[in-house]
């Protein structure tokens, strides 16, 4: 009997965020949603923003969002719920306007998750140093921040 195995939730997450236009990549924009850019989550998933900062010019703002599993019972619990953290879709997002042809502004952002960044980053960061906006302000700039000419 031959079994196909199931994609990981990371995996899940991932496609859908793909096929929705996103991108973490240097260069790469995504129409940020209302307010706030995020990468698409699984059924159930939530973000919980956490900590904010504006760059000196105060046009871009970073929010970091941690992201949980759906809610379950807790073992012995007939009522009550919790949520496990998923590091690796926890992400950065930032949000910025950007000019468009016409004269116009439309808003703008990206996003890096904690995945992504393992893998972009040297040296690799722990959680608790992707978590913290003292040691990722600086190089969320370079990492998601508007490039000097996003429209070209």
């Amino acid at each position: 009997m031959m079994t196909t195995s199931q994609p990981s939730l990371l995996e899940v997450a991932l496609e859908r965020w793909e096929d929705d236009g996103g991108t973490d990549a240097p260069g790469g924009f995504a129409i940020a949603r209302p307010r706030e850019p995020m990468p698409p989550l699984a059924a159930g998933y939530t973000a919980q923003p956490e900590g904010i900062f504006f760059d000196p010019t105060g046009r871009v703002s970073y929010r970091f969002n941690r992201v949980y599993r759906p809610a379950t019972l807790a073992p012995g619990h007939d009522t009550r719920l919790f949520s496990i953290l998923d590091e690796d879709l926890s992400f950065w997002s930032s949000s910025f306007s950007l000019s468009d042809s016409r004269g116009g502004t439309r808003n703008a952002g990206r996003w890096l998750t904690f995945a992504s960044a393992r893998e972009r980053m040297t040296p690799r960061p722990s959680f608790a140093t992707f978590s913290q906006v003292t040691t990722m302000r600086n190089c969320l700039v370079e990492l998601i921040g508007p490039s000097p000419t996003p429209d070209r």
